[in-house]
């Protein structure tokens, strides 16, 4: 159909990004480099990227033109439109939001266990065999 697009998300791998806070430093930087190396050879990075070791690994992928897929716990809201380079990413079809629950305008702290629950969500999706072809309107 012309004048479709499609995010294609079929890769060979999904990683699933979890910073432990039990991570010593030099634990942090070395998981750090192994995600953006994976990242690097064509893996899609998964996380709601929470904390703030998360957002660099994520920061970082996005510098070095990684895919990447943001779990939201907002929810997505009607004419969503991610800020600044967010916006660029996703039409660049590299960036992916998932919400797995419905919007919710109160903008209430996360708790720990909506950060279990999406970081599971995370992982279940890394290690299932998923292929994801999204037609954009």
């Amino acid at each position: 159909m012309p004048g479709v697009q499609y995010l294609d998300f079929r890769n060979p791998e999904i990683v699933a990004v979890r910073v432990c806070r039990r991570f010593t430093e030099e634990e942090a930087e070395k998981y750090r480099e192994s995600c953006l190396a994976r990242s690097e050879d064509g893996a899609v990075l998964i996380s709601p990227f929470i904390s703030s070791k998360e957002k660099e690994i994520m920061k970082s992928a996005m510098d070095a033109g990684g895919k990447l897929i943001i779990i939201r716990k907002e929810g997505i809201p009607p004419l969503f439109k991610p800020p600044g380079k967010f916006f660029d990413y996703c039409a660049e079809g590299k960036l992916l939001y998932l919400a797995p629950w419905e919007y919710d305008t109160r903008n209430s702290p996360i708790t720990r266990q909506e950060c279990v629950e999406m970081n599971t969500m995370a992982e279940i999706i890394a290690t299932s065999n998923i292929t994801c072809r999204l037609k954009i309107q």
